[in-house]
């Protein structure tokens, strides 16, 4: 496993993992806000030539779409910011056993970024790659992090940037 000591060879650990859950935490909140609006102003009726329901039907299934929909997107959001919140506790306090879901979290999504390469166009690995190198990265800045905060600080890190 690659370790780091430095986050962009400039900043510390801990400084990186701050920023990497405050971005996270910043975009899913924009996200969260774009999905409400739409919600909000979304009309079912692209559904209804798809749908063989009486006309009363129609307006139960719209409202039933919403709000179905609107529970997914809380019950992600809200897993996603406990996620994110415990991460910035978690590098504040030192505590590593608060960075554990998100170290969890970034090693799930850096592989399901890799779900792109099924497009086997040149925009769609290229897609996969970058994001994958992205989030790739932040995994092993945070896990860096976990890992010097578990085994305390006399605890040397052998990685990317030492000679061996």
């Amino acid at each position: 496993m690659f370790m780091l000591k430095n986050f962009f060879c400039l900043l510390k650990l801990e400084t990186g993992g701050l920023i990497i859950g405050t971005i996270h935490l910043l975009i899913y909140t924009a996200f969260f806000v774009f999905c409400a609006t739409y919600l909000t102003i979304y009309d079912c009726s692209d559904f209804e030539r798809f749908l063989t329901l009486p006309e009363n039907r129609i307006c139960q299934f719209n409202r039933d779409f919403v709000v179905l929909t609107w529970l997914v997107l809380l019950t992600a959001i809200v897993l996603a910011y406990f996620c994110y919140r415990n991460c910035i506790k978690g590098i504040r306090e030192k505590d590593f056993m608060l960075l554990g879901p998100f170290v969890s979290y970034l090693a799930v999504i850096t592989i399901l970024s890799l779900c792109h390469l099924y497009n086997f166009t040149i925009g769609g690995v290229l897609i996969a790659l970058i994001q994958c190198s992205i989030t790739g990265y932040m995994y092993i800045v945070v896990n860096s992090h976990y890992v010097q905060l578990r085994d305390g600080p006399a605890s040397k890190l052998v990685g990317m940037d030492d000679d061996v």
